[in-house]
């Protein structure tokens, strides 16, 4: 019986190394095939179960773009099972920041079908945020969200906070530049674009294109 469950385990690793690589290359029908196999052989492994709701949540998508007929019911079925994995993941290893990355993943690809799941897909990363609380990139992929749902506040505050525990972090000062442009406090953007020529290197175009464009018709 032993050796039978270490069997089991193996084969289920087996079959996951492949699916995820499956996944990860575009072949997601076939990629569904072996994580299906390596969660009935562990299901009891969290990591499997986050792969499959990623894998099945991609396909729900995919079905319901191409808007076949009768692929009404499919998509319906892996959204379900997409949501499923994804939480069972997290009862099974509530503490573990990939499992709430996985899920935020799940809601994304879900929210191509119904928007209002982006909203989860922010809950997912802001459970996240309090398990690793010094992770920026986790508050910046949060505040892309926010601005998504035309809440640009509550993303600069974010990206704001990752700027001050990552003051080399690129990527948040183009975005929060960005939402200060568009809501035409061009000053403040120049700032943050000035900001992030101090702080990072190589120097970065798009702040360097800004700064040039705005001095022509500013003070700045």
């Amino acid at each position: 019986m032993l050796l039978y469950k270490v069997g089991q385990i193996w084969e289920a690793d087996r079959l996951f190394a492949q699916g995820k690589n499956m996944h990860q290359s575009g072949q997601y029908m076939a990629a569904f095939e072996k994580l299906v196999l390596s969660e009935e052989k562990n299901p009891s492994e969290p990591i499997i179960k986050a792969q499959l709701g990623e894998n099945a949540s991609m396909l729900a998508y995919l079905f319901h773009s191409k808007d076949a007929s009768g692929s009404s019911q499919m998509v319906n079925d892996l959204s379900e099972l997409s949501l499923n994995m994804g939480q069972k993941a997290i009862q099974i290893s509530p503490y573990h920041i990939n499992h709430y990355k996985s899920l935020a993943k799940i809601y994304l690809n879900l929210s191509k079908i119904d928007p209002t799941q982006t909203k989860n897909a922010i809950r997912a990363l802001e459970k996240a945020s309090l398990l690793s609380p010094t992770d920026p990139k986790l508050l910046a992929n949060t505040a892309l969200l926010y601005k998504s749902i035309d809440e640009p506040d509550k993303a600069a505050k974010l990206l704001q906070k990752a700027i001050k525990l990552k003051p080399n972090y690129d990527h948040a000062y183009v975005y929060l530049a960005r939402i200060y442009n568009n809501q035409g406090n061009t000053e403040l953007a120049a700032q943050i674009y000035q900001s992030l020529l101090n702080n990072t290197y190589p120097p970065n175009q798009e702040a360097i294109d800004y700064l040039n464009n705005i001095s022509e018709t500013t003070n700045y």
